[in-house]
């Protein structure tokens, strides 16, 4: 009796494993995602959703839900209150909730019993009035910078010739 019980939590738990769970399609909440584009993992995140009291830190490949207590239906807002120096895109998705998207996060018209997911995604942002190169910036500006070394070298070399002949 217990082998059989046994072997189909086992059968239950590998199916779960190899197939593609959503623990949001699952279970009706709200879930947050934490990304950085950059594989930063170590920077957290603070986050408020105006219906929880306290304040969330995640770091990128974390989750927070919240579904418990049953949400109701109503307007709700997740702001994420990021560290300086990055650039924040929301994106999120719901069978029957809609969403508008807000300085520092979304205002999201929820329906009770929907299973909502937004992805909070960051890359770090442009210095602001700093200039920002290109990656290939010295391949194209490295022979200009060799011929000018040259011409001056060439300068230098006709001064001093010029001075010993005089």
């Amino acid at each position: 009796m217990w082998s059989a019980r046994l072997f189909v939590v086992a059968l239950l738990g590998v199916i779960l494993a190899v197939s593609s769970f959503n623990p949001v399609a699952a279970v009706s909440g709200i879930w947050i995602e934490k990304v950085t584009t950059n594989g930063d993992t170590t920077t957290s995140f603070v986050f408020e959703a105006s219906w929880w009291p306290w304040p969330v830190q995640l770091k990128s490949g974390m989750h927070a839900v919240w579904f418990s207590p049953p949400l109701a239906s109503g307007v709700y807002t997740v702001k994420e209150l990021g560290p300086a120096g990055w650039a924040l895109r929301v994106d999120c998705v719901g069978a029957e909730s809609t969403f508008t998207y807000i300085p520092g996060g979304v205002r999201i018209t929820y329906v009770a019993q929907d299973a909502v997911s937004c992805t909070f995604t960051n890359s770090p942002a442009a210095p602001v009035g700093g200039v920002v190169m290109p990656a290939n910036t010295l391949a194209l500006v490295a022979p200009w910078i060799a011929v000018i070394g040259l011409v001056g070298c060439i300068s230098t070399a006709v001064v001093v010739a010029k001075k010993r002949r005089a």
